[in-house]
């Protein structure tokens, strides 16, 4: 259970920057934010679980324009059908509303 916390507690102080509007800058900004932790921080958690945390606290703070849709992993689609959507972000989550 503390490493959940541990989790968190790195999540609040180094969450991906909002203003991030790619799912390819978000995974830029987290992996980034990943090198920049101290090794006592590295070792509370993985970089898998720290990836996965810190993609989906991007997707929390609301889609980029002109997305269609979140992938498993947290990023965004623009897709405008359902071939191949996500097929390398884990496959696609869900739609988003249309605007």
């Amino acid at each position: 259970m503390k490493a959940g916390r541990s989790i968190v507690l790195l999540l609040a102080l180094f969450a991906a920057p909002a203003e991030a509007s790619t799912s390819t800058d978000r995974m830029r900004s987290c992996a980034a934010t990943w090198h920049a932790l101290s090794d006592a921080a590295k070792a509370a958690t993985t970089y898998a679980a720290f990836s996965a945390h810190c993609l989906k606290a991007a997707v929390e703070s609301g889609p980029p324009s002109g997305a269609t849709g979140v992938c498993e992993d947290g990023s965004y689609t623009t897709a405008t059908h359902r071939g191949n959507v996500c097929y390398r972000h884990g496959g696609l989550a869900r739609w988003l509303p249309r605007q």
